[in-house]
């Protein structure tokens, strides 16, 4: 088994190696990492993945942004191939919390938070604003306890700042995607 970044525009973006590195199939694509204005950032600094198709004649795909967040990797890939490799695929923008310190939260941290507690069997954190989360729960066994609300509340301060107002639901269940994808983390905010 091996990992691939794909999206339903290009096909196959990356593909893993032995190393387990994403290899960019230069090939196909060409793919830039760029700051909020555009320009590129350097390798190991994450940006936006733009993407250009270089074999769509019908319809080119020149600097698509995908709603990707990710890193290039700054250094060559010790399997030897001679590919550019993407470091980290951080995930959709959409699913990145942008906080009032400008600080940014990413799914992987937020799945730090709930993954470990044994009663949780799903999660979505939603951000309403800036300063505003609404938090999803859906528990493994019926009912609250007063001493797991306390544990949440204060795992998530701690990862988001005590700026940012918490509030907690629980649910029977959490809806999935059509794609089959179930997202831990949506953002109402601007991209």
């Amino acid at each position: 088994m091996f990992n691939r970044y794909a999206s339903s525009e290009v096909g196959v973006i990356a593909t893993e190696c032995s190393s387990g590195n994403l290899h960019i199939v230069v090939e196909n694509i060409y793919i830039e990492c760029v700051g909020e204005d555009g320009k590129p950032v350097p390798s190991g600094i994450q940006g936006k993945l733009l993407i250009t198709d270089l074999h769509n004649r019908a319809m080119p795909l020149i600097r698509y942004d995908l709603g990707d967040a990710g890193i290039l990797a700054s250094s060559p890939c010790e399997c030897g191939l001679p590919y550019p490799c993407l470091e980290k695929v951080i995930g959709r923008l959409s699913d990145i919390l942008r906080l009032p310190d400008n600080r940014i939260v990413f799914p992987d941290d937020l799945a730090e938070i709930f993954y470990p507690l044994p009663v949780v069997n799903k999660f979505q954190v939603i951000q309403e604003e800036t300063d505003k989360v609404r938090v999803i729960l859906v528990l493994k066994t019926p009912g609250t306890d007063e001493s797991l609300n306390t544990l949440i509340h204060r795992n998530l301060k701690t990862a988001l700042g005590d700026e940012v107002e918490i509030s907690l639901e629980f649910a029977e269940d959490i809806p999935i995607l059509p794609s089959g994808k179930h997202r831990i983390c949506i953002s109402k905010l601007p991209t």
